[in-house]
């Protein structure tokens, strides 16, 4: 079975997405604070706002060069 460049590409940002969720989540799980859910959910959001930017402008990278 071969990988298609989807699915390179896919895996690609779940790599990225758990690694912006540790940078996030492990100081917050060490530190043991406890957030209201309207912040956690803020949190969460931004990670995921992150990691759509971040593929944005990986793929608009990759297409000038």
């Amino acid at each position: 079975m071969r990988v298609t460049h989807d699915e390179w590409r896919l895996l690609g940002y779940g790599i990225l997405t758990a690694g912006l969720m540790a940078l996030v989540l492990v100081p917050i799980l060490l530190h043991n604070r406890n957030f209201p859910r309207l912040a956690a959910e803020v949190i969460l959001g931004a990670v995921a706002l992150s990691v759509f930017a971040l593929s944005k402008y990986m793929e608009r990278r990759k297409k000038r060069n």
